[in-house]
């Protein structure tokens, strides 16, 4: 697999990063789970702080968009990282008041807690 140039992933966070414009984030919670399982978990550290930015964005397309993607990012992640960063998340995506939200995190959450250990099932 060919190694992706380090200036379009430092142009992707830092444009993502310095944005409030809602089309720009967007598109960027669009591709996030393309970036991490592209790069791996190994770079998470890179990208946390944009998907938690993302994932509190109040815009529902965004919102909509990470909640049914949230699975997928698990497994990418595995246990260890889910359990930390997007189990938090994912509560939060279970509350929202768009219905689109809660059920997109409904619709997989059984893929998802496959990547949660059973006492932290709670």
């Amino acid at each position: 697999m060919k190694e992706i140039d380090q200036r379009i992933i430092d142009f992707y966070v830092s444009t993502t990063d310095n944005s409030s414009n809602k089309d720009v984030c967007y598109y960027s919670s669009f591709n996030f789970p393309a970036f991490v399982y592209t790069l791996g978990k190994e770079r998470w550290d890179e990208f946390r702080k944009i998907y938690l930015k993302l994932s509190k964005f109040n815009d529902g397309r965004i919102k909509r968009t990470l909640s049914h993607s949230i699975h997928e990012l698990a497994r990418i992640l595995g246990p260890e990282i889910t359990e930390v960063d997007l189990i938090p998340v994912m509560e939060r995506f279970l509350k929202d008041n768009i219905n689109e939200i809660r059920v997109g995190a409904l619709k997989n959450l059984h893929i998802f807690l496959q990547e949660v250990s059973p006492e932290n099932r709670h």
